[in-house]
C-alpha cells in the first residue's frame, strides 16, 4: 500500500489545485450569467428535448425529491450511451437545468454552431489532452459559483452496459469542496443507443436519483489499505449507483 506519510503530503495538493484562480481564457469558457435571449432559447430547446424524451423514450423519472433546491451539488450518473446527458436534461425542471453544467470534449464543440450549443447547454469545453487538474479546476469554479455539475465518474461509456470503476475525480471535488453527490442510475439508454450504434431504438428509459451522498456520511477509517480518501468516496458512490440499478431491475421484472 501507499505509505501514510506520503498520502498526507498528497492531500493538500488537490486542495491547492482546486482553489487556484482560473485564467481569463478559462473563465471565458464558463458562462455563468446568460442573457434573457439565451435563456429563452435554452427553455425552448429544453422543451423540445423533454417532449422527445417523453414521446420517443417514454422517459420515467424517480427520486426527484433527492435533487437539492440549489447548488452546489454534483449529479453522477452511470454512462452507457450518448443519450445519458439528454436523459438528465429531459428529466429535470428547466430552472434546475439552467444551473447545471457539464464538461465536454472541446473537439465536439468547434465552429460557430458547436460554440453556441456549448454556451446554451452549459457545456464547459475541455481539451481532451488537458490534465485532470484542469478539469477539476473548471469544475471547482462552477461549484464555487453555487451551480450544479453533472459528472460521469466512469470517465467514458461502458461497452456492455455494466458499471465500470469510478475514477477518483468526483471524490476529490466532493471531499475538498464538501459538496454532496447525487448517485444517478439511467436504465434503458444502453438498449436504446449502445456504444457503436448510429441510430437509436425507441426503448423505455428510466432515470433514478438516489439520496445525496455527503463526504461526512462515510467512515474514512474503514477504507482498505492503498486506497486514498478520494477513491474510497468514488467506490462508495459506485456502490450507491449499483444499488439504484438493482432496485430498478427488480421493479421492472
Amino acid at each position: 500500500g501507499i505509505h501514510p506519510a506520503k498520502e498526507l503530503e498528497k492531500a493538500p495538493e488537490w486542495r491547492e489545485i482546486l482553489r487556484a484562480q482560473l485564467g481569463p481564457g478559462d473563465r471565458k469558457k464558463v458562462v455563468i450569467d446568460h442573457t434573457p435571449f439565451e435563456s429563452l432559447l435554452t427553455s425552448i430547446g429544453l422543451g423540445l428535448v423533454k417532449l422527445m424524451a417523453k414521446v420517443l423514450f417514454r422517459l420515467e423519472v424517480r427520486g426527484m425529491e433527492n435533487i437539492p433546491e440549489r447548488g452546489p451539488y454534483i449529479i453522477a450518473p452511470n454512462h452507457v450511451s450518448y443519450l445519458d446527458g439528454f436523459c438528465v436534461g429531459a428529466s429535470l425542471p428547466i430552472r434546475t437545468i439552467r444551473d447545471l453544467y457539464t464538461l465536454g470534449v472541446q473537439n465536439y464543440f468547434r465552429g460557430i454552431p458547436g460554440k453556441i450549443f456549448a454556451r446554451l447547454a452549459n457545456v464547459i469545453p475541455i481539451d481532451a489532452e488537458a490534465y485532470l487538474s484542469k478539469a477539476l479546476q473548471m469544475s471547482s469554479y462552477v461549484l464555487g459559483k453555487g451551480k450544479a455539475l453533472m459528472v460521469f465518474p466512469e470517465g467514458g461509456r461502458s461497452f456492455d452496459g455494466s458499471l465500470v470503476e469510478f475514477k477518483k475525480g468526483v471524490g476529490i471535488l466532493s471531499r475538498e469542496l464538501n459538496v454532496p453527490v447525487i448517485p444517478t442510475y439511467i436504465a434503458g439508454a444502453f438498449e436504446a443507443l449502445p456504444r457503436g450504434a448510429f441510430l437509436p431504438r425507441f426503448r423505455k428509459i428510466r432515470i433514478t436519483y438516489g439520496a445525496p451522498l455527503f463526504p461526512s456520511d462515510l467512515d474514512f477509517t474503514k477504507k482498505p489499505e492503498g486506497v486514498d480518501d478520494y477513491q474510497f468516496f468514488a467506490n462508495q458512490l459506485r456502490e450507491s449507483v449499483r444499488k439504484l440499478g438493482q432496485a430498478v431491475r427488480h421493479s421492472t421484472t
